[in-house]
């Protein structure tokens, strides 16, 4: 028990932004209550995408229309 307070006590305050993020991906989507973690990976791996010059990010918006392709 005083180890989960010491824990918690040296989490930080900043500790729910690292909570945003999923330490596994595939885990995540696996787990219901993860979603607002799938979304904000979704999120920033699209604002990513958009920064970077249309040629570079051609392999993998290909990449993701097929998985939908075969997913539908």
């Amino acid at each position: 028990m005083f180890s989960q307070e010491l824990t918690t006590q040296s989490a930080g305050p900043l500790q729910f932004l690292l909570d945003l993020m999923p330490p596994n991906l595939f885990q995540a989507l696996s787990n219901n209550s993860k979603l607002l973690q799938i979304v904000i990976a979704a999120t920033l791996l699209s604002i990513a995408l958009i920064l970077i010059p249309a040629d570079k990010r051609k392999p993998v918006v290909q990449f993701f229309a097929g998985v939908n392709a075969a997913i539908i």
